[in-house]
């Protein structure tokens, strides 16, 4: 699918994609509010998961993302996505590479939740593909996620081609890579 490109007043890229009337773009600070909504919908979703996952207070994931947003984190580079239909923010997508000025080559995508209303309409989708852009134009080389076996994320990154490597560490999970890397 095409994007069009297209900027905002304070010149930040928003790329329309053509499937669901998705628009996805860039989060700011001034979306802290919309972030951590679904950061906590996210995180209540991983709990069914990983029972042994220590819970994050609302408050809590906002203080957390509010630093992550404002780029105070002295190792790595956070970058945020929102999804919106209709103008409605209806998923968001995060993730963590590192400082320029390090020497690892990879971005680490932490997080993708999408609203129940709005799943296998594309959104997802729309916003992998502009988290994976948006690495590929910082220059990095490898974009990876953990997911839990048997977990949707599981099989939706397998039907987008991303390839699954069992976690040494965690007989839980997946690391999945990007396609072609």
């Amino acid at each position: 699918m095409a994007a069009e490109l297209d900027t905002t007043d304070d010149g930040h890229v928003i790329r329309e994609h053509v499937s669901s009337n998705v628009i996805v773009r860039r989060a700011t600070i001034e979306d802290l509010s919309i972030v951590t909504d679904f950061a906590f919908a996210l995180e209540q979703g991983l709990l069914h998961h990983d029972t042994t996952r220590r819970r994050i207070s609302h408050e809590g994931l906002f203080e957390l993302h509010a630093k992550r947003l404002r780029d105070e984190e002295p190792e790595w580079r956070y970058t945020y996505h929102i999804a919106e239909q209709d103008g409605v923010p209806v998923g968001f997508i995060f993730g963590k590479a590192p400082h320029p000025q390090k020497s690892y080559d990879f971005t680490h995508l932490q997080g993708i939740h999408v609203v129940e209303n709005a799943r296998k309409t594309g959104v997802a989708e729309a916003l992998v593909r502009q988290f994976v852009e948006t690495a590929e134009e910082r220059g990095v080389g490898h974009v990876i996620a953990n997911v839990y076996i048997g977990s949707r994320g599981h099989g939706f990154f397998a039907r987008l081609g991303w390839h699954a490597t069992l976690d040494p560490l965690n007989q839980q999970m997946f690391h999945m890579t990007m396609p072609g890397r």
